[in-house]
């Protein structure tokens, strides 16, 4: 900021509106801001302490949002900071008289022997700061409730936001960090990784099939999973076989379904679990025997961590607060969201068309992924130029409406069962019934290429190619 720059203090009227309705002073500590700013002009080295923790806002009294501006503009341009070189720079900004004058700055300075006690001191401040901002937020989000037109979800996302500011402000502190720290870390997760790999376990969440967490290594935390295939292909039943061994393995998995209503998604995990014929399962003709599998697949079920949420018109927004609270009691390990094109994004006022909506959703799903540190599935459904090759099988130009996919995803995977497109048998497979590829087309952590797996004729159960048996 350049000398002659005009300071803009902002209008806290959230705070002020709580102070007139409620008789109340809000959080304050004047008296250790005359401290610290004393102590800055007496020893400079504390400057750097200091400016990593506390922003002009942080203080309460205006004045001394005043001053301390002046002395980081000083230090910035590394010249000495003292009561002279401070005076002197508020005079060029035209804001001695607003301060109280030479006289004010200089009785800063009167009471302080050294700066010795400065970080307990910013400390007290950026305390008080917090209880301010907290009120103000929360003004904030009564003010906007009461208003007719808000969107509740949009209130509690910003309010959420809000504190999750004012939380890492609390904790803002240097992130520089000598080489050994990570270093050691990385050590430790590639002992972890080696002991994984010699138990013949995926390092990160299974995915069911052997093949795919060979390829993979599992399913990697705050990793976004792009799952496409056209209509039919085999997406949801996929979706719900990687659930499936998730949750047996103790991982919490939130599904957001908005196709299919969460009784007809618990139907399908049913079926997949039990070994019911499905036509039978759907017409109601099941034989004691069946309902004694039925119940024994319910049981099942019923005992893993697995999370149903069925609302069919459904804003990113929404998913990252219901993530966010699961996540918090420990209940979040992994989420997988049915599917991208039927997400309401059209609260989003930036938006003007349907491409930049599906940009935004998938940028919302990666940054859900990395902000909570949990892999994010992310069905999508590809274009109809798959229908004019003749093998069908399908290419990242393929993905719908959005080129921001492909860009955003860590990894994009096809669903490809060449049986579908009338192939009865395929290079190195006697039969094609049956018989399907997972194709990794984008891999920003490993390697790409086909999956194998098997299927029964109603998709209800995926297996590994090699065995043909499965999981459940």
């Amino acid at each position: 900021m350049e000398p002659n720059t005009k300071i803009n203090l902002p209008k806290n009227k959230a705070l002020l509106t709580a102070l007139n309705e409620s008789g109340k002073l809000p959080p304050q500590a004047t008296e250790i801001e005359e401290i610290v700013l004393g102590s800055l002009m007496l020893e400079n080295s504390a400057i750097d302490i200091v400016q990593i923790r506390l922003s002009p806002e942080t203080f309460y009294k205006t004045a001394h949002q005043i001053i301390y501006k002046a002395i980081i503009l000083l230090h910035h341009r590394n010249e000495a900071v003292d009561i002279m070189t401070v005076t002197s720079e508020l005079k060029k900004l035209n804001e001695l008289d607003n301060v109280g004058g030479a006289f004010y700055i200089t009785q800063l300075t009167s009471r302080i022997a050294s700066s010795a006690n400065i970080e307990h001191h910013v400390s007290i401040l950026v305390e008080q700061y917090m209880k301010r901002s907290v009120i103000q937020c929360c003004n904030n989000s009564i003010s906007e409730s009461y208003y007719e037109g808000s969107d509740a979800f949009d209130v509690v996302e910003k309010l959420d936001n809000d504190l999750t500011k004012i939380l890492e402000q609390a904790g803002k502190g240097s992130s520089m960090e000598k080489i050994n720290l990570p270093l050691t870390k990385a050590i430790e997760e590639l002992k972890n990784r080696e002991l994984m790999a010699k138990n013949g376990k995926a390092t990160g969440i299974d995915t069911g099939l052997t093949e795919l967490n060979k390829l993979t290594g599992g399913w990697q935390n705050s990793d976004l999973i792009i799952y496409a295939g056209r209509p039919g292909m085999g997406k949801s039943s996929m979706m719900l076989h990687h659930a499936l061994s998730a949750a047996i393995t103790g991982v919490h998995v939130c599904i957001f379904t908005l196709e299919m209503s969460s009784v007809s998604l618990t139907n399908r995990l049913i079926q997949t679990v039990c070994d019911i014929n499905s036509e039978h399962f759907k017409s109601g003709q099941i034989t004691q025997s069946d309902w004694a599998e039925a119940l024994k697949a319910m049981d099942i079920i019923a005992k893993l961590p697995i999370y149903i949420d069925q609302q069919s018109s459904t804003s990113m927004h929404y998913i990252k607060s219901q993530s966010r609270l699961l996540k918090k009691k420990g209940e979040c390990g992994m989420i997988i969201i049915d599917y991208l094109q039927l997400i309401d994004m059209k609260t989003e006022k930036t938006i003007r068309n349907r491409e930049q909506e599906v940009a935004e959703a998938s940028r919302q799903a990666k940054i859900i992924a990395k902000e909570l540190n949990v892999p994010v599935m992310l069905l999508c459904q590809l274009s109809r130029k798959v229908e004019d090759r003749k093998d069908g099988k399908p290419m990242l130009s393929d993905l719908r409406e959005s080129g921001a996919i492909e860009q955003d995803a860590d990894l994009v995977i096809f669903v490809y069962r060449p049986e579908y497109y009338g192939f009865e048998a395929i290079t190195g497979i006697e039969s094609a019934k049956g018989y399907g590829e997972l194709l990794i087309e984008k891999h920003r952590n490993g390697p790409t290429g086909p999956s194998r797996f098997r299927y029964n004729e109603s998709l209800t159960k995926i297996s590994d190619f090699d065995t043909n048996t499965p999981n459940f």
